[in-house]
């Protein structure tokens, strides 16, 4: 990558990979020289383990010298200086989950955390005390799903009525368990809750304060929500993640390799498609973003022809599909580098990119 007067930037990003070793990976990356090492790796403890899954969304916060990044079922903090986990919070009712953020403007400092595989965003205090829970499941329902139910019909699950009768539940027949990415009926029988992959229905996947309010990324329908309401503001086009601010903009990627910009206030204009992350011969699976005055980042993950998304994702082959990071031009949105992050004998994804601090890098 030509640096042409770039000023040096320092990104971890982080992941997992598709085996059985359920471990997280934390790649740091410089730009522009393109120099890539492993900043951290994590195997979590038996209870916590989970085949496929890794790490996932983080925050740096440089005030304290930490980086916060989930897991499957925990949240692991990390000092930076060191590249050392000091702390790892988990609930029993933690399932894949996908995001976090902090607030850290108040005089009472939270975490929030995107439970994905429960419908939720969740609060905690720093002292991992928890403080509440944004459901778009019924405590009713959930608890169903905790038992090792999974539900055919979810928007009937919601229909309360005025008739005095509980909502209806019906349950998938076991066999329709075993599709490949769930945890099948016979393991989801004897694993815990917050070991096992889920049915989800509304998948909050990334959580950001815009305009003084958190929003949340739900994937299944594109929509933005806002905690304050739990009601989509605006949808995207597609299998939205992330919601980076910049520019007077929310900031999204969507899996097909769309690089989206949605206006503020959200809801007051539609979302524009204003770049891709694909360019010929290089295409996967698009998540993970950054944006700095100068660059844009853009994750991606290789798709191997025998291990499709379970959505529907894009008009590209996979064989064309990589692993690694897409390096735009800010001022044109032109493509300037790919830093590949494929590791030899793993299928390695990626999930978020962070920029560090030039004080922590």
């Amino acid at each position: 990558m030509e640096s042409g007067g770039a000023v040096g930037l320092s990104v971890l990003v982080t992941g997992g990979y598709f085996d059985g070793e359920g471990d997280g990976v934390i790649h740091h990356v410089e730009l522009p020289s393109g120099r890539v090492e492993t900043w951290a790796r994590w195997r979590p403890p038996e209870h916590l383990r989970v085949p496929s899954k890794g790490f996932a969304g983080g925050r740096v916060d440089p005030s304290e010298g930490r980086l916060w990044v989930t897991a499957h079922a925990a949240v692991v903090r990390y000092d930076l200086r060191r590249a050392q986990v000091d702390g790892v919070l988990h609930q029993p009712d933690f399932n894949d989950l996908h995001d976090l953020d902090l607030d850290l403007d108040g005089a009472r400092p939270e975490l929030l955390v995107a439970n994905t595989g429960g419908d939720a965003i969740e609060r905690f205090d720093l002292s991992g005390r928890f403080l509440a829970r944004h459901g778009w499941t019924p405590a009713w329902a959930l608890r169903r799903q905790m038992e090792g139910s999974a539900c055919a019909d979810f928007e009937r699950a919601l229909e309360t009525s005025w008739a005095g009768e509980a909502p209806p539940w019906p349950a998938l027949a076991p066999a329709t368990l075993d599709d490949g990415y769930h945890s099948p009926a016979a393991q989801r029988a004897r694993l815990p809750y917050h070991r096992a992959k889920v049915r989800d229905h509304v998948h909050p996947n990334h959580i950001a304060r815009v305009d003084g309010q958190w929003v949340a990324t739900c994937l299944y329908d594109g929509s933005l929500r806002p905690l304050s309401t739990m009601r989509p503001i605006l949808t995207v086009p597609g299998y939205p993640h992330d919601g980076v601010l910049a520019d007077g903009s929310m900031w999204l990627t969507t899996i097909d390799g769309g690089i989206w910009q949605a206006p503020l206030p959200l809801g007051a204009e539609a979302p524009r498609r204003v770049a891709e992350a694909f360019a010929p011969g290089r295409v996967g699976w698009c998540r993970g973003l950054a944006l700095t005055p100068q660059w844009l980042l853009v994750g991606l993950t290789e798709v191997r022809p025998g291990r499709l998304p379970k959505h529907p994702w894009a008009d590209a082959d996979p064989r064309e599909s990589v692993t690694g990071v897409v390096v735009l031009d800010r001022a044109d949105l032109r493509h300037r580098a790919f830093i590949e992050l494929g590791e030899p004998g793993r299928h390695h994804k990626i999930y978020s990119l962070l920029p560090l601090p030039e004080s922590t890098s």
